[in-house]
């Protein structure tokens, strides 16, 4: 069990202290202090699934995870990842109405100081939405102790043209075939603007 660090810490929302990088720490007793206050917070005053040592002030490479099971981190680093892909993501550092739609990898190997051998973060299948969500979480909080937020993963929407992956310069009364995943619309650029920003993306310029 861990010991609990008794602190009255609040989110940084500061984002020039969240560009800062983390520093290691020095031994996993050390670690699963900092862990001990993480969770904590995260369960007492949030209803997030994640948290990162900077984000209250201790700049610590610790993050903890509470999706599927509790885990914590002590000083993580990624091995490998898989396919890029998009999610949308919130942040208990930035304040947003809407999620944030963001780049990152169906799965990650991951290497921590309190674990003997490397942690894969994937979906078993395509229903195992906890799964995918937890795998997302520890991007997300690995990318806060590198000094990193959703902001930096941001997606761009970039058109594509039949055949062609490169952009291109779409008119306002052009017209897009666009898609939510599950259904597609064909409507003018000018039109389909707001569902972009909402998640659907652009299949064709036509």
């Amino acid at each position: 069990m861990f010991e609990t660090i008794d602190r009255n810490n609040k989110i940084v929302r500061d984002m020039k202290k969240l560009t800062i990088p983390t520093e290691k720490v020095k031994s996993v007793k050390e670690g699963e202090a900092i862990a001990a206050t993480l969770f904590q917070y995260l369960t007492k005053h949030t209803d997030g699934i994640g948290l990162a040592a900077n984000q209250l002030g201790i700049n610590k490479r610790v993050a903890v995870v509470n999706v599927t099971e509790p885990i914590y981190l002590i000083n993580p680093e990624i091995v490998s990842v898989g396919k890029e892909i998009i999610f949308q993501e919130g942040c208990l550092s930035i304040k947003s109405k809407k999620p944030i739609l963001t780049k990152r990898y169906d799965s990650i190997t991951i290497k921590c100081d309190n674990y003997d051998t490397n942690m894969i973060f994937e979906a078993d299948n395509e229903s195992d939405t906890d799964g995918l969500l937890e795998c997302m979480c520890v991007q997300h909080e690995i990318d806060h102790l590198d000094g990193k937020t959703i902001l930096d993963r941001k997606y761009t929407k970039e058109p594509i043209k039949r055949g062609v992956n490169a952009p291109v310069k779409i008119g306002r009364n052009q017209k897009v075939v666009i898609s939510d995943g599950s259904k597609s619309k064909t409507l003018k650029f000018k039109k389909a603007q707001t569902m972009l920003e909402d998640g659907w993306t652009i299949q064709e310029v036509l």
